[in-house]
């Protein structure tokens, strides 16, 4: 059974959300296939939609995505401008 875990962190200008497991994995290195619309690294049934769906999200909004480079499994954090 895989761990999965979600941190959100404020540093007064940005939200950052990060969710880390301890699956597969997944490098920063594999951000350009992660992030493309329609792309798996491996098959899994899905559509391939999901990151790039946030990727264009975040863009939208003025924020990030980033691939966490970590020792197993997969890190991604979601960085998002405060707005008030």
């Amino acid at each position: 059974m895989s761990q999965i875990s979600v941190a959100l962190r404020c540093d007064g200008k940005y939200v950052n959300l990060t969710v880390t497991d301890d699956g597969a994995g997944l490098s920063p290195n594999q951000s350009e296939a992660a992030f493309n619309r329609f792309s798996q690294l491996e098959h899994s049934g899905g559509s391939g939609l999901g990151l790039s769906i946030v990727s264009a999200v975040a863009e939208r909004h003025g924020g990030m995505i980033e691939i966490n480079q970590v020792e197993r499994g997969a890190s991604i954090t979601l960085e998002l401008p405060i707005v008030l």
